[in-house]
């Protein structure tokens, strides 16, 4: 009987796109791992580039006041792996470490909504679209 081996799947960071790991996958893979790369919604191929990186040369300026990616964060009030505490400092670490403002969702719920509240989650998932979708068109030029 052969041993149990993990499946990955990997998500690539901002500004990326499923490509970052293909110097990872083969070698998980080789190793008998079976490794998934995605490009998220908003990111990776779906991701519009700022306009400032085709500026030659470089403008540090313009790129840094170019409105970065929205972010957001569904706080689980009855999860007992990261308590409400440890969620809201990860909120404020990563805000604080790249300039950003995450916006916050509070569910009633434990770690892992995704299985005790489908429903409730997918709601709040669909409302956070249609409201970063229209926010978005009201500043299209």
């Amino acid at each position: 009987m052969s041993a149990i081996k993990a499946a990955f799947v990997l998500v690539h960071g901002g500004r990326h796109n499923h490509s970052v790991w293909d110097r990872v996958t083969p070698i998980l893979e080789a190793n008998g791992f079976s490794a998934l790369t995605l490009d998220v919604p908003g990111a990776g191929a779906n991701a519009i580039a700022p306009t400032s990186l085709r500026c030659s040369p470089f403008n540090p300026a313009a790129f840094a006041a170019e409105r970065s990616p929205t972010g957001h964060y569904i706080r689980c009030t009855q999860d007992r792996a990261i308590p409400l505490t440890g969620q809201d400092h990860m909120i404020a670490t990563v805000d604080s470490a790249i300039g950003g403002k995450t916006t916050t969702h509070t569910l009633e719920s434990s770690h892992s909504p995704f299985l005790s509240q489908p429903a409730t989650l997918s709601k709040m998932l669909i409302d956070i679209c249609v409201q970063s979708l229209a926010e978005q068109s009201a500043q299209a030029p």
